[in-house]
């Protein structure tokens, strides 16, 4: 799939470029001087072993020479692109609302709601701890606010910890929510985020790595001469 090559026309513009990375929520394109603007529809159209696909996507950012569009679900499956589950730091408060001890719904509100810390965060769940215990297989409903806006997703607890040191318990929780529901939804736009993040420090890490080893080839020459 990679260097595979890849049609894109937008409302003014159209180009071919070279898909450069892969990932299941982002795709890299390589194009010279593209002229696309972010959050804008494309059309798009792959070629790969004499296979043609084709898809409409948008624009996520926009480089010098490169542009980062969202991958086709038509892509995800056919590709067999593994879903990506990275955890991300992700320091803050949340409150558990209603839980169900026994796995199933519905949930019992609580009287007064438990605080908790979560720590990471990723498209399949949260790592957070508290100081009360939560059985296995239990589910919680559980709330924080994200890029300001408030999230409610439930929360199967999976497995966890107790820590001696802290006297804390730390759970691994996986979301349980339909990934079409408005609140997951607003975990997948910051997963994407950090994505982006993520891969631009790799990309600037190249780029020092390159110029690193080109002036290290170039005090050689030097000696050389």
């Amino acid at each position: 799939m990679l260097g595979s090559k890849i049609y894109v026309e937008g409302r003014t513009y159209k180009e071919e470029g070279t898909i450069q990375y892969a990932g299941y929520e982002v795709f890299i394109v390589k194009i010279l001087n593209p002229l696309f603007k972010a959050g804008e529809t494309l059309q798009c159209m792959v070629t790969y072993e004499r296979s043609m696909d084709s898809f409409v996507s948008t624009v996520l950012k926009i480089e010098q020479d490169k542009i980062y569009i969202l991958t086709p679900p038509i892509l995800r499956d056919k590709w067999m692109i593994p879903r990506e589950h990275t955890r991300f730091p992700f320091q803050l408060n949340g409150k558990i609302n209603a839980v169900s001890f026994t796995g199933q719904k519905p949930l019992i509100e609580l009287i007064q709601p438990l605080i908790i810390e979560i720590h990471d965060i990723s498209e399949g769940g949260i790592g957070f701890s508290s100081t009360t215990y939560l059985r296995e297989k239990g589910i919680a409903q559980v709330s924080f606010t994200l890029d300001g806006q408030a999230v409610y997703l439930d929360v199967e607890i999976v497995n966890y910890i107790f820590s001696k040191e802290d006297q804390r318990y730390y759970f691994g929780g996986k979301f349980k929510e339909e990934i079409s529901s408005y609140h997951y939804e607003q975990i997948r736009v910051y997963i994407i985020k950090e994505q982006l993040k993520q891969l631009e420090s790799e990309a600037d890490k190249e780029q020092k790595d390159e110029s690193y080893n080109q002036a290290l080839r170039d005090k050689s020459l030097y000696h050389r001469i």
